[in-house]
């Protein structure tokens, strides 16, 4: 299991959790996304897996957080989450990613907002606040994830793929 701690960022937990969401829907992996308290938890899964699945935890508060990816059991609901394993070699290379948790670290630290305070205002005394005009700030976000149709069997693929993912047939 592969583990990196964050301090001092201060982040939207839930934005990290649905930026992980979309990084393994867009390789094609089936999402189920779980929370508790200060557990957030990410299960992604093909059919290849069986009934296992790569499990990755958010764990902590948005000053101090740890995330972690491994592999484990699918679960039903967050109580039923297993303590998790470093992903085999044979599960990467059945599923076509040999340097899965490298290439997940590095989609964190490129591609999620790690060091903008996304959660909430900083500390600030109320004499300070009071003087200050309120400042406001609007920011919309929008990704998006093209697919195509197989034109042989219909199943929704991801449009960086060549071939189909359940008939392996040429997508172009």
């Amino acid at each position: 299991m592969e583990r990196q701690t964050f301090e001092k960022y201060n982040c939207d937990l839930t934005q990290i959790q649905k930026n992980i969401a979309t990084y393994f829907v867009g390789r094609c992996y089936r999402v189920t996304n779980f929370f508790k308290d200060k557990l957030y938890v990410t299960q992604a899964y093909k059919s290849q897996t069986g009934n296992k699945a790569i499990i990755c935890q958010i764990t902590g508060i948005p000053e101090k957080f740890e995330i972690s990816i491994g592999f484990g059991l699918k679960i039903t609901n967050v109580n039923s989450l297993q303590p998790l394993e470093k992903i085999p070699l044979d599960v990467k290379v059945l599923l076509g990613e040999p340097l899965l948790e490298r290439n997940f670290l590095n989609y964190i630290f490129t591609q999620t907002e790690l060091k903008r305070n996304t959660f909430g205002l900083g500390k600030t005394d109320a004499a300070s606040f009071q003087t200050l005009a309120p400042i406001f700030r609007e920011r919309e976000v929008v990704r998006e994830i093209e697919v195509m149709y197989c034109r042989y069997c219909g199943t929704k693929n991801n449009a960086r793929q060549t071939n189909c993912s359940k008939c392996n047939a040429t997508l172009r």
